[in-house]
């Protein structure tokens, strides 16, 4: 995939994930599913997981095992983990020192993080990604709050891994 293109499946993500947040925008599933699912097929390795993790957990699709498994096929067979570990390390370091350990922006660059992990093959290292971030979105946000649940969530696809 070229760089402009790149940016652009990118950029497209960002808004499906700021609409499942409500970061800036009222939350809104449908119109985050949407914005995942035009990264997907834009080839964005990141969206064609999430993609793959709504059909298997039944998050806005129906739930459908054979299409999570293809979806996250798509997604192992484009992505380049090493690169996005990288990148995402990175960013942590620089969210780390610009906002503290313990800030939500840095919950995202470690659930990212913890994502990439995962898809390494690396649990234990998710595990204790997505135990941090539980720790820091438990004390900023409440373990009510929906960004809770989805670490839970992610936690428990380690876990079950």
């Amino acid at each position: 995939m070229d760089h402009d293109r790149r940016e652009q499946t990118v950029a497209m993500y960002n808004v499906g994930t700021y609409y499942e947040k409500g970061r800036g925008v009222v939350a809104n599933a449908a119109e985050s599913l949407k914005w995942h699912l035009k990264s997907a097929l834009g080839g964005l390795s990141l969206a064609q997981r999430e993609i793959g993790l709504r059909y298997r957990e039944g998050r806005g699709l129906p739930k459908d095992s054979v299409a999570a498994i293809a979806w996250l096929g798509r997604a192992a067979s484009s992505g380049d983990a090493a690169g996005a570990r990288a990148a995402y390390e990175r960013a942590l370091r620089i969210d780390e020192r610009v906002y503290g350990p313990e800030h939500s922006q840095v919950a995202t660059g470690i659930n990212n993080l913890g994502s990439v992990l995962r898809a390494q093959g690396d649990l234990s290292g998710a595990q204790a990604a997505f135990e941090r971030v539980l720790g820091i979105v438990g004390k900023s946000l409440g373990e009510e709050h929906p960004y809770y649940a989805g670490s839970l969530n992610n936690l428990g696809g380690v876990l079950q891994d």
